[in-house]
């Protein structure tokens, strides 16, 4: 993850200029710059969560420390900000999109499309500001160490704990997780397969609670005045 941290740092910050487009349209350009990194974590998490079908006896157990890697897939390494239904039409704030797409975190980097912010002012499309969206990282995995420990229970069952440390992103930026698990032998409970050998025929169940915050503090110059423009109603 140290290879990506100064880039998502840089892209962070380029970000803060988004904060300034109102709050629909951040969650809307942040969704779509940082899926793919969600969903990568998300392709991590469905794995490792047992070593074999086997659950420990009474008393057993394991300690694992593993390193997922899930590779982000082209399509989900750029977006098009057109797609978005950026602005607020209905209040005459409008968004010209220039470029064909722009960078997901996972994206190349290059400069993402521009966006240019016209408030309708009798009738004319005056514009207020504009910014171009983020570059890429240029790092499509979604890299996920992780910490597991297995711990055997009566009647076949097993008791599985993980845990990824935070991980920093940039300044004030993380991403952690903890997660519960249980494994429990069903072979027993089937007379047909109870004394067959050579396999082990187990159900697997888990939650994975996956926490993030993002600190972002800038503000451009260009908007000072837009609650001016829009009579009060500042974004």
């Amino acid at each position: 993850m140290l290879l990506t941290t100064g880039s998502l740092y840089a892209q962070f910050e380029q970000l803060g200029q988004v904060l300034a487009t109102g709050e629909d349209d951040a969650t809307k350009i942040f969704e779509a710059y940082l899926s793919p990194y969600a969903n990568g974590m998300g392709a991590a998490l469905s794995t490792g969560w047992y070593n074999t079908a086997k659950p420990h006896k009474l008393g057993g157990f394991d300690v694992t420390v593993s390193f997922n890697l899930a590779m982000i897939p082209s399509s989900d390494q750029s977006y098009d900000a057109s797609d978005l239904e950026l602005g607020d039409p209905a209040n005459g704030l409008n968004v010209d999109v220039i470029g064909e797409n722009s960078p997901t975190a996972a994206g190349k980097k290059n400069a993402g499309q521009q966006l240019i912010y016209n408030q309708d002012i009798l009738g004319v499309d005056v514009p207020i500001a504009s910014f171009n969206l983020p570059k890429g990282t240029g790092f499509a995995y979604t890299p996920m160490p992780m910490l597991q420990v297995g711990v055997g229970l009566m009647k076949e069952s097993e008791l599985n704990f993980r845990y990824s440390p935070d991980i920093e992103w940039g300044n004030g930026s993380k991403i952690g997780l903890w997660g519960v698990g249980i494994k429990h032998g069903i072979k027993q409970w089937i007379p047909a397969l109870n004394k067959l050998p050579l396999f082990d025929l187990t159900l697997q169940g888990g939650y994975t609670k996956m926490k993030s915050t993002t600190a972002l503090n800038f503000m451009p110059s260009a908007y000072e005045d837009m609650g001016i423009i829009r009579s009060g109603d500042t974004l």
